[in-house]
C-alpha cells in the first residue's frame, strides 16, 4: 500500500505509483526535468566515465553544428549584451582580491588623512 509523500521540489504531495513504489519525485514535466538534472549533475562530480562521455558528445555535437554560437549570438543580441556584463564582474574578481590583500595601506591612508585635516579645520574656544 503506497502512502502519499511530498515532492521535493514543487512541494506538493503525490502517491507514488505502483509500479515505481519507490518514487520520491511527483511527475509533473517541470519536477521531472528538475530531478534528471540534479542526478546528471551528481552524476559529472563522482563518476569519471560518465563525466568523459558527457566530454565527448558536447564535442562531437559541437563539431557537428559548427556555426551554432555565431547564430544564436546574431539572433539574441541581449544575450550577448548580458555575457559582456557578466564577463565584465568576473573580470573585476581577481582584481578585487588583490586589494582586498593589499588594504592596510590605503586603510590607513583614508584613516589618518582626515583626522589630520579635521584637527586642523575645528577651530579653538
Amino acid at each position: 500500500m503506497s502512502t502519499s509523500r511530498c515532492c521535493p521540489y514543487c512541494q506538493c504531495w503525490f502517491t507514488p505509483s505502483v509500479y515505481r513504489p519507490q518514487q520520491s519525485v511527483c511527475s509533473q514535466a517541470l519536477c521531472q526535468r528538475q530531478r534528471r538534472r540534479d542526478y546528471h549533475r551528481r552524476k559529472l562530480v563522482s563518476d569519471e566515465v560518465y563525466r568523459k562521455v558527457a566530454q565527448d558528445s558536447q564535442k562531437k555535437w559541437r563539431q557537428a553544428h559548427p556555426a551554432y554560437m555565431r547564430q544564436y549570438r546574431r539572433e539574441h543580441p541581449e544575450a550577448v549584451v548580458r555575457n559582456r556584463q557578466r564577463q565584465q564582474v568576473r573580470d573585476q574578481k581577481p582584481r578585487l582580491a588583490f586589494l582586498e590583500k593589499n588594504n592596510l595601506a590605503s586603510a590607513q591612508l583614508l584613516i589618518f588623512q582626515p583626522l589630520a585635516t579635521a584637527t586642523a579645520v575645528i577651530p579653538a574656544t
